[in-house]
C-alpha cells in the first residue's frame, strides 16, 4: 500500500524548492523591468584617492537604456576615465556629486550638460550601500534644444512673436506627447514593484527591500511629475469661459482639505472673506491649490505655522496674496521661482516637481493678469497675483 505521507525531509525539500522558484520569478521579473525600463540605469561603485576625495568609479552593471542613450557599449567592469578618457578635467562636478551621495546616502537630482558626449542629461542619484550609486538619467538634449530656441527668440520678441508662439507650441505639443507616452512604462515599472513587494518582500534582505522602496518611491514622484506636465500642457489648449467665483470660498475648501490629510498638523489659517473675481474656474482651482498646498508643504517643519490669503488695493485694482511664514527662499532666486524644473529646495526637505508654480504662473498670464513672489530664508514667502 503507497504511503501518501510525507516525512519531514521531503516536506522541507518541497518547501524549499517552491521558495527557490518563488525567488527566481521574482528575480526574472526584475531583471525584465531593469532591462526594459526606457531610462538609462547605471549601478556604479566609487572611488577615492588618498586624501577621500571622489576621483574616479567603476560601472558595475548597466541596462540597455544606458547603452541606447549614451552610445556607450561593454563598460561594465571599466573605470569611467577609461571609458571617457578626460571626464576628470572636464567635470570635476559630477564626479564630486556622485562621490558626496556614495558617502552621505543622501540622494541628489541635476540636469546636466555631458560635453565629452555633447548631450543633456536628467540624472537622479542615489546609494543603495555605502560607497556605491545608482544614476538614473534620461537624455533630454531635444528639449534642451528647444528651451535654447524659445530663449533666442524671446530676445527678439518684438519682431519674432509669431515665431515664438509657433514655437511654445510645439514645446507644449512635445509635453504633452512625451508625458502622455511616458504614462505607459512608469506605470508598468509601478505595478511590477508593487507586486514583488506584496508577494516576495519577505524573500529579499535588507538591501533588497530599500531598493525596492526606493524604486516605489521613485514611480509615486513619475507619476506626479507627468500629471504636472500634462496639466501645464493643457492649460494652454482649453478655453479661458470666466465666471464669478468666491475665492476666499474656495481657498477655504482647499484648506479643510489639507487638514483632513494631514490632522496631525496645527496650522493657524486666515482667508479673508467676500474675495469675488472672474475667472475660469478649472483653471484658478490649479492656481489656488498649488499656491496653497505649497504654503501648507513649506510650513511642514514652522512650530506656530501660519498662512494667509488676502486681497490689497494696488493702482486701482485688486492684488492677492498667499503668504505664510515657512522655509522660504534666498531673494537672489527670485527670477527662477516660476521656472520649470528650478527647485529652490531639495527633496530631501520638501518632495515636489518643480512645476507647481510653472503651472500657477501660465494660469495667471492666461487671464492677463501678472505674478510675482518675495521670501527670505526662514521667513517665510509671499506670492501675488492679480486676474487681469
Amino acid at each position: 500500500m503507497k504511503n501518501n505521507f510525507l516525512s519531514p525531509i521531503e516536506t522541507e525539500n518541497i518547501e524549499r524548492k517552491r521558495s527557490e522558484e518563488a525567488l527566481r520569478q521574482s528575480e526574472e521579473q526584475y531583471r525584465s523591468l531593469f532591462e526594459n525600463m526606457l531610462h538609462g540605469f547605471a549601478h556604479c561603485k566609487m572611488v577615492y584617492d588618498e586624501d577621500g576625495r571622489p576621483s574616479d568609479f567603476i560601472y558595475l552593471n548597466v541596462n540597455n537604456a544606458f547603452e541606447k542613450l549614451t552610445t556607450l557599449t561593454n563598460v561594465a567592469g571599466k573605470r569611467v576615465t577609461e571609458v571617457i578618457p578626460g571626464i576628470n578635467e572636464a567635470h570635476p562636478e559630477l564626479l564630486e556629486i556622485y562621490g558626496r551621495v556614495a558617502l552621505t546616502g543622501q540622494p541628489e537630482r541635476l540636469e546636466f550638460e555631458f560635453k565629452p558626449l555633447e548631450i543633456w542629461l536628467s540624472i537622479s542619484v542615489y546609494s543603495p550601500s555605502r560607497e556605491h550609486f545608482v544614476a538614473i538619467f534620461d537624455n533630454i538634449t531635444e528639449r534642451k534644444q528647444v528651451e535654447a530656441n524659445v530663449l533666442k527668440l524671446s530676445q527678439d520678441m518684438p519682431t519674432r512673436n509669431r515665431e515664438l508662439e509657433s514655437v511654445n507650441r510645439e514645446l507644449e505639443s512635445y509635453i504633452y506627447s512625451i508625458s502622455h507616452d511616458l504614462r505607459a512604462p512608469v506605470r508598468t515599472m509601478a505595478v511590477f514593484a508593487k507586486i514583488i513587494a506584496e508577494d516576495y518582500r519577505d524573500k529579499l534582505d535588507a538591501e533588497g527591500r530599500d531598493s525596492l522602496d526606493r524604486i516605489l518611491r521613485g514611480s509615486a514622484q513619475a507619476t506626479r511629475l507627468i500629471d504636472d506636465l500634462l496639466s501645464l500642457a493643457k492649460i494652454s489648449r482649453q478655453d479661458l469661459a470666466r465666471s464669478d467665483i468666491d475665492l476666499s470660498e474656495k481657498a477655504s475648501k482647499i484648506i479643510e482639505e489639507l487638514r483632513e490629510t494631514n490632522r496631525e498638523r496645527s496650522v493657524e489659517v486666515v482667508v479673508q472673506p467676500g474675495l469675488i473675481a472672474s475667472v475660469d474656474p478649472r483653471l484658478i482651482e490649479l492656481v489656488m491649490t498649488n499656491l496653497l498646498g505649497n504654503a501648507w508643504k513649506f510650513t511642514a517643519k514652522t512650530e506656530r505655522a501660519g498662512i494667509e490669503f488676502g486681497s490689497m488695493e494696488k493702482n486701482g485694482g485688486p492684488v492677492y496674496y498667499v503668504k505664510d511664514n515657512g522655509a522660504g527662499f534666498d531673494p537672489a532666486y527670485t527670477s527662477m521661482i516660476f521656472r520649470p524644473f528650478h527647485r529652490l529646495h531639495s527633496d530631501n526637505e520638501f518632495e515636489g516637481t518643480g512645476i507647481g508654480l510653472t503651472i500657477v504662473e501660465r494660469v495667471i498670464h492666461r487671464h492677463g493678469g501678472k505674478i510675482w513672489a518675495e521670501g527670505k530664508p526662514g521667513k517665510g514667502a509671499s506670492v501675488y497675483f492679480t486676474l487681469g
